[in-house]
């Protein structure tokens, strides 16, 4: 009978190793899923900070090419040309 008691304690120490063992590996997975999920949270916010800022541009695109014919006659002008029926002066010291 002493040995069955003996068996029963060495069965019971390893037991609870195994418990032990095996929640510090659960707690190990829980804080390393922990770090990947607020890795992953960073980069979701870094790229709703990059989409505003690519929609403000967007958005200015479309104004200006909503407003191209409005400005289409300064832009040619500005960068030389003249309309059909334009008169040119030059002055000459």
């Amino acid at each position: 009978m002493r040995t069955g008691r003996r068996q029963r304690k060495k069965n019971s120490a390893l037991f609870r190793v195994v418990i032990v063992a095996v929640v510090a590996f659960g707690f190990f997975k829980l804080v390393q899923i922990q770090m990947q999920l607020n890795e992953k949270q960073a980069e979701i916010d870094a790229l709703a900070e990059r989409k505003a800022v690519e929609e403000i541009y967007l958005e200015d695109l479309q104004n200006k090419v909503d407003n191209i014919d409005e400005n289409l006659e300064q832009y040619l002008r500005e960068d030389g040309y003249i309309g059909p029926y334009d008169q040119v002066y030059q002055f000459v010291n």
